[in-house]
């Protein structure tokens, strides 16, 4: 064992799927021995990186008639690459995992990349294609019976243990358990013996069988929870614990046993999606979800590590405890592990972004170097331990302390007094439990396999295949089936949570296996995409049924599974049901992609964005409705400016306050994430840990300041200037097709300092006579933008214009652009704005943009928020000596209102005793009180004295 072990780094690369096929998608991976390559195919060009492993999974492959896919030949892969099959890949990685184990020592194996990506496929598989999980977890019980059989068998005991745990959005939870307490499971870090989680279930195995039904009914609990929170599998990690024991018996004496014990962690993490590359990194609440937590900490801990590894005389410090995750695995991270990471790639070249980000974050992990040990006699040394901090916390008992203090220690003694009892239980004691309550839940898991071959039922569908069909609820013949809400329960046979689940939310019979659906007044069914009235309607074998927001099922009715249609039942998964909804909300999905031109392959992939969008503006409404947010969300197609693309059409969501009519609009990216925050503020306000009236403006995911909108734009050709000849006319301006106003530009050609060229002049540009001619000169226009009429009076409060020319930056701007100054309080403002724009040296691709391009001048207005929540982004920011002199002329504004204000008193003061003495008539009174009350007087002494002075010259 060599001192500091490096991580091991492998990447994967998949085949096409069916959607990147369907877009005739380029390939951008290439591969050469332990070397990939990842090819920009816009810009023809390269990145190289080596790391340990690099499989080529992406073709050359031939499938077996048992359904496994293996190589098809030495080189018959794109560029000569050979097909790297599951075998391949578990014999390099996971049988290096085993063989460390055998020998005592840690092991973790992490998979990561972005969702769809294919970690899943080699950490788990799917049919013959078997992947490390299983294939490891088969291999560890074959090696403990060759050692049974073995001559030396009599003298070893092995102990095979299994934990398995899910973190989502910052909650750890137990998978072996059907429930989990609020807020997950507590991790805590225990000077003697590192890092636990406190009552996450530890299950004895004797069998590769027994780990796959413990696997099994772990999916089942996870998917029961995740449907509850319509949580994505793909936004979890999933960790799963393997602990090896090898006891040597009575090595030490009779009754003492030597014992070296190993564990086995099986990481796959959640997916590693760059938000920044559509626009995310802008939202104020990026990093505010705690689903984003977790991967954004394990890159910094990554980070850190490979700066220590690099620098090992320099301090630094490695954030463990910033998430769960890396608090969890911090000895498999950094400390007393072997550790291997494999990452999976998607050949495409429209994921290039995604997959150069997940190639750097594996460059890095290879960096980080480990230092793991042999873990001898562990248990003994815990028991140990156990004892003497048990011992400890008896005698605080009567140390005085608190109340608090004192739950705290029992907890504590008590934990401690459990893990004893089980340590020192007999091993086979431990497996005999485990096996008899595993018995008792297989009976009921094989009773339930029995019904589903005779019995009606519904089956869940999932965005993670892992988690689909996992969820069964039958339907008996002879009875109408109930459901309703788990919070308000009203006798229904079948409770569900989450969004829109009302009680007696619909029923469903079955006669004879006839099946019928009845649904009541406003509950959202949905059968086959198709919203459901209120009444019944009938159901049949393989039906899509859709139940509030969250739920998705399809609908077994065995009766009927012998007489499919023509062409064949369809199988039903999470795309299928989002598609044939969004179809039937008018939205064109079924597209031959291979006969589109290319604008109509854009309108297809704006149309897939909304099919991927629409599901989550619903549960948006959904969640914004019962959390009384008074919001509403829909989508849109907006034209947006792009700096490479120029204009093109992107899927927005409209978010409008429904008070005060103020809108945003939100990214795709960034919307997603929002929904993803209030899906946990829902849960929370659920559990009753989060008061949303006390809750700070800021941390509101559906709240935003009231920033500027785009309130459309205007397009002027520039070919004239390609001629030095002046642009001057009223352009409209369209919003979302629609015009909506017209603003009055001009563009003229001017001296170099800025001065008009009349026509009797001579001017610089008189030798031009072909755009050509401009390559290498300087050119210099003036750009007027005089005013603007008939803009939406919605945006009225502040309006300004602005633009940008193509390679002539304003080097006073940010980001090279040009602005009016703001107009306040008009839709008809007048600008008489005026700049001069300077190409230096003209090429040729800025003749060619004057010849064909354009200039696009976009109007941008403030909205009236009612409710006072203006907080407009574009402000000047002030120097110190402005700030200075400000803050000198509020004080001395201060100081002579307190003057003001005094003299005013004064004068009341004067008016009361005058009227005292009878030397004021009450209209005078009145008069002066009106005035000082307009100045912000108390004037209510000097009003009862003039409702009471007696008139002058009328008394007795």
């Amino acid at each position: 064992m060599s001192e500091g072990e490096s991580v091991r780094v492998a990447v994967r690369v998949r085949p096409f799927n069916a959607r990147e096929k369907e877009r005739n998608a380029k390939l951008c991976i290439r591969m050469e021995d332990k070397t990939t390559t990842i090819i920009n195919v816009e810009e023809d060009k390269e990145k190289k990186f080596t790391f340990d492993f690099s499989y080529w999974s992406h073709d050359g492959a031939n499938e077996r008639p048992d359904g496994y896919n293996e190589p098809a030949g030495e080189g018959m892969g794109t560029d000569g690459a050979t097909y790297a099959d599951q075998d391949a890949v578990f014999k390099d990685l996971g049988q290096g995992v085993l063989n460390n184990a055998y020998e005592g020592f840690n092991s973790c194996l992490f998979a990561y990349g972005q969702t769809g990506s294919g970690k899943s496929y080699s950490m788990v598989g799917y049919g013959t294609n078997k992947g490390i999980v299983p294939v490891s977890c088969d291999a560890i019980f074959k090696k403990i019976d060759e050692m049974k059989a073995s001559p030396d068998a009599g003298k070893f005991q092995y102990q095979v243990t299994i934990q398995m745990l899910e973190i989502y959005n910052e909650q750890v939870r137990d998978l072996f358990a059907k429930t989990n307490p609020t807020g997950g499971l507590k991790v805590r870090m225990n000077p003697k013996s590192g890092v636990e989680v406190v009552g996450l279930t530890e299950w004895p195995v004797g069998s590769y069988r027994e780990i796959d039904e413990r696997i099994e009914t772990a999916t089942k609990n996870r998917t029961v929870a995740a449907t509850q929170m319509n949580a994505t599998s793909s936004r979890a990690h999933t960790v799963v614990t393997i602990a090896y024991t090898q006891l040597e018996l009575n090595a030490k004496g009779p009754g003492k046993h030597s014992e070296k014990k190993a564990k086995i962690n099986l990481v796959d993490l959640a997916g590693s999606e760059r938000a920044e590359s559509t626009g995310a990194t802008g939202d104020r609440l990026k990093e505010g979800a705690a689903i984003n937590l977790s991967l954004t900490m394990l890159g910094n801990v990554i980070t850190a590590l490979a700066e220590k590894s690099n620098n090992p005389n320099k301090k630094v410090l490695v954030p463990y405890r910033d998430s769960k995750l890396t608090c969890i695995l911090q000895d498999a991270l950094g400390g007393n592990a072997k550790t291997i990471m494999i990452c999976a790639l998607s050949p495409a070249d429209i994921n290039y972004e995604e997959t150069l980000s997940t190639l750097r974050y594996a460059d890095r992990a290879k960096q980080i170097k480990n230092k793991p040990k042999v873990n001898l006699d562990p248990t003994e040394v815990l028991i140990q331990q156990l004892k003497e901090e048990n011992e400890r916390l008896k005698k605080m008992g009567g140390a005085g302390g608190g109340a608090d203090e004192e739950e705290v220690r029992k907890q504590m003694e008590k934990e401690i007094a459990d893990k004893l009892e089980q340590m020192n239980k007999g091993w086979e004691e431990k497996l005999k439990e485990a096996q008899e309550r595993a018995a008792a839940e297989g009976a009921d898991g094989g009773n339930e396999n029995k019904r589903k071959e005779t019995e009606a039922h519904i089956l869940n569908v999932h965005e993670d295949p892992v988690l689909s069909k996992a969820i069964v609820y039958f339907f008996p013949d002879g009875k109408e089936t109930a459901f309703g809400n788990r919070n308000s329960a009203g006798g229904e046979d079948i409770l569900l949570g989450g969004l829109s689940i009302r009680p007696d939310h619909c029923r469903v019979k079955n006669e004879g296996g006839k099946l019928s659906l009845s649904v009541r007044e406003q509950c959202k069914v949905l059968v086959n995409g198709q919203e459901m009235p209120a009444g019944t309607t009938e159901l049949n074998h393989n039906d899509r049924l859709s139940l509030g927001t969250n739920y998705y099922f399809v609908v077994v009715n065995p009766p009927q599974v012998a007489s499919p249609p023509e062409g064949g039942w369809p199988d039903v998964d999470w795309d299928f049901v989002n598609r044939e909804i969004a179809k039937a909300q008018g939205l064109s999905v079924d597209v031959n992609w291979s006969a589109m031109t290319e604008e109509e392959k854009r309108r297809a992939l704006l149309n897939d964005e909304l099919v991927q969008v629409m599901p989550r503006v619903t549960e948006a409404n959904a969640l914004a409705l019962e959390m009384k947010r008074g919001i509403s969300f829909e989508t849109k197609i907006t034209p947006v400016m792009t700096k490479h693309q120029g204009m093109i059409s992107q899927v927005m969501v409209k978010v409008r306050k429904t008070d005060t009519g103020i809108e945003w609009l939100w990214d795709k990216v960034k919307f997603i994430n929002r929904v993803y925050i209030m899906r946990e503020h829902y849960e929370k306000m659920q559990e009753g840990t989060l008061d949303l009236s006390t809750m700070a403006q800021e941390e509101d995911p559906f709240w935003d300041p009231n920033d500027f909108m785009n309130m459309g734009y205007s397009t002027v050709f520039l070919k004239p200037i390609a001629y030095c000849m002046n642009i001057d006319d009223d352009y409209s301006i369209y919003h979302e097709t629609q015009q909506d106003g017209v603003v009055k530009i001009k563009i003229e050609p001017c001296r170099p300092d800025g001065t008009r060229i009349s026509e009797e002049d001579e001017g610089p540009y008189d030798d031009i006579d072909n755009p050509k001619d401009l390559i290498g000169k300087r050119l210099d226009v003036l750009v007027n933008i005089q005013y603007a009429r008939g803009l939406n009076n919605k945006y009225s409060k502040e309006v300004y214009c602005e633009f940008e020319m193509f390679k002539a930056p304003n080097p006073q701007h940010e980001e090279g652009k040009f602005q009016t100054a703001t107009m306040s309080g008009t839709t008809n403002p007048n600008f008489n704005y005026s700049q001069q724009v300077t190409w230096q040296s003209v090429d040729a691709d800025v003749v060619q943009h004057l010849e064909t391009g354009s200039v696009y001048f976009h109007m941008w207005g403030l909205q009236d928020d009612h409710s006072g929540g203006s907080a407009p982004t574009k402000r000047k920011l002030l120097t110190a000596q402005e700030a200075e002199a400000i803050q000198h002329d509020l004080k001395k504004k201060d100081e002579a209102l307190e003057k003001e204000k005094q003299r005013l008193y004064s004068l009341c003061d004067q008016c009361v005793a005058g009227a005292q003495g009878n030397e004021a008539t009450s209209g005078f009174l009145c008069a002066i009180a009106d005035t000082l009350a307009d100045a912000g007087v108390d004037v209510t002494r000097l009003l009862e004295l003039a409702n009471n002075v007696q008139p002058m010259g009328g008394g007795g």
